[in-house]
């Protein structure tokens, strides 16, 4: 019954450091920094007007 939502991913090297800032400028820890399945770790967060955006590692591909 949910219904699906879009969310914007940005590249980080460790979601951690970002999401230990979040709160003390306004923001919100929506689900904290976890390892994914396929590799990495995930956090999604929301800003001080509620936007929220996921904060993701991923492996460099060839050429980056």
């Amino acid at each position: 019954g949910e219904r699906p939502v879009w969310v914007n991913y940005i590249r980080v090297e460790d979601p951690a450091t970002i999401t230990a800032r979040v709160e003390s400028l306004g923001g919100q820890i929506l689900v904290d920094t976890q390892p994914r399945d396929i590799g990495g770790k995930v956090a999604f967060i929301a800003g001080p007007s509620g936007a929220g955006i996921a904060l993701q590692t991923w492996p460099l591909t060839k050429g980056e």
